[in-house]
């Protein structure tokens, strides 16, 4: 269903992002209303404000401003509207089915994770449940990403955390009939709704932080309901003269303002990242990515710094290592683009994108054949790739090996035929060879898919020009 909809909002409005918020925008509200009608059915007290409360809360607005976070609001609408019995099966096989791919196709999998015993997780969950709750009630310096606790069996402060949560469960189901079995509901409801991200299963976000704000945007239900019937049923004892939807109406007022700033960090990827570094400096993974986002604006110097730091951080980051090699690249330093790239092979041997880096920075030192044993590699990790054939390709025809060249260019074309960059160097070989007509078809092909190509238009004037010196003309022609 996620899937689905990002393919129809896709032919609505492409990659314009404003159209992916405003429904998201609009199903975090339809979740706010179906919760409304479900806590009203069950008699539960304010539960307008309930559904106020989580509409508004800032601890949402990382589910609901995300746009990949999709996975959390849809599901909840379905969630929150179904009929138990059938989908909760259903769930609990899908949940199963969830477990084994972020181990086996996400990458749920490695030192983070064997590192932990079932103890370790036991301590990591009794702590993520105070966490979540502290959150809940306190929204301050929520993050994208929080610092990664360090878990110690051997410590014995950390055994607080489960013992303490155990011992909360275990009072509110001895004082049920004195209380009502409510609390102790809604309290089982948020540690059940939890269980997956409690640490007790491998999920790949964990690599970074035991904890996401995401992750509770379902089970918050269970506490958000707990507090507010609370709260409104002591007013409704101690201060009835007062006006509880007054009140009400301040706190909503004032989840708002929060949502509003807490949002403004999700403006763009850079005022993200910064945020997430002023509040966890000890964010590798944001230093990472900030340094990914100043490279694509081109602001190299402001980049490297950022890759250096998450490799201080983390430096068995074979990802930082990748993407501090791109950049080096792009600044001509290629020398240090070639190390950087080799110990990001070295940690990580079938990494593509580092094959095909290395291999492109080899080439640009004049290493072709070196070049072309990793653009090799690339094609026996991924043989459907049509730039590791077109930069094998190029690699080949600086060697003046064109007959090998022009077999790797059609091999890219078979696999793309609308790969611009590969019918230019397809043309330049080709004319290499006098094969003039062929080139120039080429060459036709290139402008049509790009025609702004400065280089391949370049190289269609130089043909043209070298077939009326030499008396051809050419029967058919593209004029750009």
């Amino acid at each position: 269903m996620v899937n689905t909809t990002f393919w129809l909002e896709y032919h609505l409005w492409g990659l314009d992002p404003l159209g992916y918020h405003i429904v998201k925008v609009m199903l975090h509200w339809l979740n706010a209303v179906v919760l409304w009608m479900v806590l009203a059915r069950l008699s539960v007290p304010g539960a307008w404000l309930v559904a106020a409360v989580f509409a508004l809360h800032p601890v949402h607005v990382e589910s609901v401003a995300w746009i990949t976070e999709r996975k959390n609001v849809l599901p909840g609408f379905f969630y929150l509207a179904a009929p138990l019995m059938p989908f909760l099966l259903l769930g609990f096989a899908l949940g199963l089915t969830t477990v084994w791919v972020e181990k086996n196709i996400v990458g749920a999998r490695g030192e983070q994770w064997t590192s932990l015993s079932f103890l370790d997780r036991f301590l990591v969950a009794g702590r993520a449940l105070w966490f979540y709750a502290g959150k809940l009630v306190w929204p301050s310096r929520l993050t994208f990403n929080y610092p990664r606790w360090h878990i110690d069996a051997g410590v014995v402060w950390q055994y607080l955390f489960p013992f303490s949560a155990a011992t909360a469960v275990a009072a509110l189901w001895y004082f049920r009939k004195r209380i009502g079995k409510a609390p102790l509901v809604a309290v089982l409801f948020f540690i059940g709704t939890l269980v997956p991200a409690l640490g007790f299963f491998d999920v790949y976000p964990m690599r970074y932080s035991f904890v996401a704000d995401h992750f509770q945007y379902l089970a918050s239900l269970g506490l958000i309901t707990l507090f507010v019937a609370i709260i409104w049923k002591l007013w409704e004892r101690y201060l009835p003269g007062l006006p509880r939807y007054a009140a009400g109406v301040v706190l909503v007022v004032l989840l708002g303002t929060l949502v509003w700033k807490q949002g403004y960090i999700y403006k763009d990827l850079e005022t993200l990242w910064r945020d997430t570094l002023a509040k966890n400096p000890s964010s590798w993974m944001a230093y990472n990515n900030l340094g990914m986002e100043l490279g694509i604006q081109s602001r190299f110097d402001e980049a490297l710094p950022a890759f250096y730091t998450a490799l201080r951080l983390k430096p068995d980051n074979f990802k930082a290592h990748h993407n501090l090699g791109k950049t080096l690249s792009q600044m001509g330093r290629l020398d240090e683009t070639v190390s950087h790239f080799n110990e990001s092979l070295r940690m990580r041997p079938k990494f593509v994108s580092a094959h095909m880096g290395l291999g492109l920075a080899l080439a640009g030192q004049n290493r072709f054949h070196e070049a072309g044993e990793h653009f090799s590699r690339v094609l026996e990790l991924q043989p459907g790739s049509a730039p590791a054939h077109l930069n094998w390709g190029l690699a080949l025809y600086r060697q003046g090996r064109l007959s090998e060249a022009v077999s790797h260019y059609s091999e890219a074309l078979k696999i793309k035929a609308d790969f611009a960059e590969a019918h230019n160097a397809m043309g330049v070989a080709l004319a290499s060879q006098e094969k003039y007509l062929e080139a120039l078809d080429h060459f036709n092909a290139a402008l049509r898919l790009d025609p702004d190509s400065e280089d391949t238009r370049a190289n269609h004037e130089f043909l043209l020009q070298l077939m009326r010196e030499k008396g051809m003309t050419p029967k058919k022609d593209f004029t750009p």
